[in-house]
């Protein structure tokens, strides 16, 4: 860079003009003479011509002097004429800045400062030349700042920095200052301009916010829940740990993404719908689905959103907070089915009472009349008529016992608490037999039981039951003129064994093969039953985590009813695919 910053120095001009008058001069040394020689002879008129001659070459010498001094000056004075009106200019535009300015020379000496200088310092005076304003510098930054700004002043080259400066009146800021060379109109180094921006508030804005940004992510992050922040685009500002641990990544892999850069699609549309809904409305919102872990797993969450705003009330973000609900979700499910269980077994319940009142109603007034009639048979001493009377209350006395039993039975069935077992199926199976021995003797029936029956692991009287039932209903349904038979079997399913009591009985229509298990619907609606034992069957059965199910091709087509049980792994310990011998018991739910 060209350095200069005054118009140029007299004694180049004097130089030029010295050099030109040698030359002039010169020239008529060399050439006068010879033309005087040409013209006079005599030597008094070359005496006389030569003194002429020399007073000539000092006039015409003088004329032309002044008038190459008049050429300087005029330049000179349009030149400073120039500067002055550059410095003017300079200053005019430095004294428009609305920051503090400084104008130096170029040695770095301030020779100039702003009206904004003045009011940032709180002075009507501007400093001297010896630039003292260096003295409100902090003690701390003088040093590092004078090397930093000399070395810039010799280089020629901008500075900037930040500083603190002890301000009157203002107390200690924080400023930056910055410094850039300038020109003077003829291209040379003239200085340098500087700038200060008080920048305390910004800072401490600044730090306010760095402060409250990391509260908040410590805060968040001790949060045991995932949460997140995004902004109006949908792009991920903040994450906790817990979000992190979700998906897999740490926060920045998880800033400025979008949930489809995170989530499979279908989940991901799920979010942005909900996000529109939120921002397009305002204030908060709750809803409930479900998500995939990347462990493959799917929960049940319940999200938590609201929207936040900007310092000017303009909309910024969403903030959002979602809890892992699954087991509540199992829980009010249970709930849910525990109540459907309930209003279920309430309507079986009402349907009982009613069809129990309606049989009770009957003997009841069976013996009421006979009673009456007894006593008239009585009266008339008729020993065969109130012989035949006593009969008829034995056996109203007897279906009101019947009755009874039967809603013992179900009583029972739901309050009984039943230990497992270990035990033989055929034994079992042997023992029902052996209580229907008459039932199966007298119709001529033959039972067929399969070979190899396997063990059970089981509530034994509870079993005893369902099998009684089973094989009790095949005795009771079978049709005439034709030669009964029941078959007993089993197979093995993975983890249970299936059962079987197969016969060629009266069959169920199809629309009724899953309606029979209910209370109080008989296979049979003409049977003197009270449709209770294939009801009470699959409730043992399901109490021990098996399920029980009818199959039949029709009417006169013979019935197929199956039940599951847990298989016995190992007989030795009684260990099942489910239970453990003598280590579990079960109440009816």
């Amino acid at each position: 860079m060209k350095i200069k910053n005054e118009p140029p120095p007299m004694r180049g001009q004097a130089l030029k003009i010295t050099l030109i008058y040698l030359f002039i001069g010169a020239l008529w040394i060399l050439f006068s003479d010879q033309l005087v020689s040409v013209f006079f002879s005599d030597s008094h008129s070359i005496t006389l011509v030569q003194t002429i001659k020399g007073w000539f070459y000092v006039l015409a010498s003088s004329i032309l002097i002044f008038f190459l001094i008049l050429l300087f000056f005029d330049k000179y004075k349009a030149t400073r004429e120039k500067l002055d009106r550059s410095n003017e200019f300079h200053l005019d535009i430095l004294n428009r800045f609305r920051q503090p300015a400084f104008k130096t020379d170029a040695i770095g000496q301030a020779d100039f400062f702003n009206r904004s200088w003045m009011e940032f310092f709180n002075t009507s005076q501007p400093f001297d030349i010896e630039n003292k304003w260096f003295r409100y510098i902090s003690n701390d930054d003088k040093d590092s700042f004078s090397d930093g700004y000399r070395n810039a002043v010799l280089m020629m080259a901008p500075f900037e920095t930040q500083i603190r400066m002890d301000i009157p009146g203002k107390g200690q800021r924080r400023v930056f200052l910055q410094t850039f060379p300038y020109n003077n109109p003829e291209g040379f180094y003239a200085g340098m301009i500087g700038i200060i921006s008080d920048i305390t508030d910004t800072l401490q804005k600044k730090e306010r916010q760095e402060l409250e940004s990391d509260f908040f992510k410590r805060a968040i992050d001790n949060i045991p829940f995932p949460v997140f922040v995004k902004d109006l685009e949908g792009r991920f500002l903040v994450s906790n740990i817990e979000f992190g641990k979700y998906l897999g990544l740490n926060e920045s892999q998880i800033r400025g993404k979008t949930v489809f850069d995170l989530f499979a699609p279908a989940q991901a549309g799920i979010f942005f719908e909900k996000d529109n809904e939120l921002i397009n409305s305002g204030g908060s919102q709750e809803y409930e689905t479900r998500i995939q872990y990347p462990d493959g797993k799917e929960r049940d969450v319940l999200f938590n959103k609201t929207v936040f705003y900007k310092s000017d009330k303009t909309l910024a973000g969403i903030i959002g907070i979602y809890f892992d609900i699954s087991k509540r979700s199992d829980k009010e499910k249970a709930i849910e089915e525990r109540i459907q269980y309930l209003s279920e077994k309430n309507a079986e319940l009402e349907s009982y009472m009613y069809a129990v009142s309606y049989d009770v109603k009957n003997p009841v007034l069976s013996i009421k009349g006979l009673l009456e009639q007894l006593k008239d048979h009585l009266e008339e001493m008729n020993p065969r008529a109130v012989h035949n009377d006593i009969k008829q209350i034995n056996e109203a006395t007897e279906k009101l016992k019947m009755i009874s039993d039967e809603l013992l039975d179900i009583s029972k069935s739901g309050r009984k608490k039943k230990t497992f077992e270990l035990f033989r199926a055929e034994e079992l199976i042997s023992d029902v037999l052996h209580l229907l021995k008459a039932s199966t003797t007298h119709k001529n029936i033959s039972v067929n039981i399969k070979p190899a029956l396997p063990s059970i692991l089981g509530d034994r009287a509870g079993l005893k039951e369902v099998f009684f039932y089973l094989i009790d209903n095949s005795l009771k349904f079978t049709i005439k003129d034709q030669t009964p038979f029941i078959e007993i079997g089993f197979d093995k399913m993975d983890q249970f064994t299936r059962f079987w009591v197969k016969d060629n009985g009266i069959g169920i229509e199809e629309n009724r093969l899953e309606k029979i298990f209910d209370l109080f619907e008989k296979i049979n609606p003409d049977s003197d039953g009270k449709g209770i034992g294939l009801s009470l069957a699959r409730r043992i059965v399901e109490l021990h985590e098996g399920r029980i199910w009818a199959e039949s091709a029709g009417l006169n087509q013979g019935t197929v009813i199956y039940f599951t049980l847990p298989s016995v792994l190992d007989e030795k310990s009684g260990l099942t695919s489910h239970i453990k011998l003598n280590s579990y018991f079960y109440e009816h739910r």
